[in-house]
C-alpha cells in the first residue's frame, strides 16, 4: 500500500470514495499514512482523542461499547472513527486489532472535507 498509484487505485475501489475524480483521489491518497498493529493492540480506547478516519486495508479490528461487549468486527475495506470525528474527536468506543492489521488513516480535515463536498 506505499505507493500512491496503488493506494489511490485502492480508494477508488471503496464506496464513497469511488465517486471522488482521479484529482480527489490522488489528494485524499496523499493525506492517508498506514499504521500497522499486532493481534490485541489498542488502536484507541473509549474517551480517547481521536485524529483519523480508519480504513481497513489487512486484518481485523474489533469495536466495543463502554462493557466492553463486541458491537462489530470489521475486516478489509471497512472504516471505522467516523462518528469520533463527529463528535469533537472523541471516541464513543474502542477499537482492537483482533490480528495483524494495517490501516490507513485520513485525517479528520480530509474527512471533514470529503464531507462538504457531498
Amino acid at each position: 500500500m506505499a505507493l500512491s498509484t496503488e493506494l489511490t487505485q485502492f480508494l477508488a475501489s471503496l464506496q464513497p470514495y469511488d465517486s471522488l475524480s482521479e484529482a480527489n483521489l490522488a489528494t485524499l491518497a496523499q493525506a492517508c499514512s498506514t499504521a500497522q498493529f499486532s493481534t490485541e493492540d489498542t488502536i484507541f480506547d473509549l474517551g480517547d482523542s481521536v485524529s483519523d478516519l480508519y480504513i481497513v486495508a489487512h486484518g481485523e479490528v474489533q469495536i466495543t461499547d463502554e462493557t466492553q461487549v463486541p458491537l462489530s468486527l470489521l475486516g478489509p475495506r471497512n472504516s471505522f472513527g467516523e462518528r469520533a470525528l463527529m463528535r469533537g474527536g472523541i471516541a464513543g468506543t474502542s477499537a482492537r486489532a483482533t490480528r495483524d492489521t494495517v490501516l490507513l488513516a485520513l485525517p479528520a480535515a480530509q474527512f471533514q472535507s470529503l464531507q462538504r463536498q457531498s
